[in-house]
């Protein structure tokens, strides 16, 4: 493990979604897709950060904070 990466499992998860379009972003403009694997004409686009709402103390959904994917069509 380099030392970026180390440096990079430190970051919270929303730096490390912003981190992952950064290069997504790089790829993108060099003609270098990630695509999917069962639908190889969509390739990922970004990722997004969605965190847990509180309400009152309760969670939304199951409760948990996560990374969601968003593709587009290469």
């Amino acid at each position: 493990m380099n030392n970026q990466t180390a440096i990079i499992k430190l970051l919270p998860s929303l730096e490390i979604a912003g981190c992952i379009n950064e290069l997504l972003r790089e790829l993108q403009s060099r003609g270098d897709y990630i695509l999917d694997y069962e639908n190889c004409d969509m390739s990922l686009d970004h990722v997004e950060y969605h965190k847990a709402e509180d309400v009152d103390d309760e969670k939304f959904g199951d409760g948990t904070d996560n990374l969601y994917c968003f593709f587009e069509e290469v």
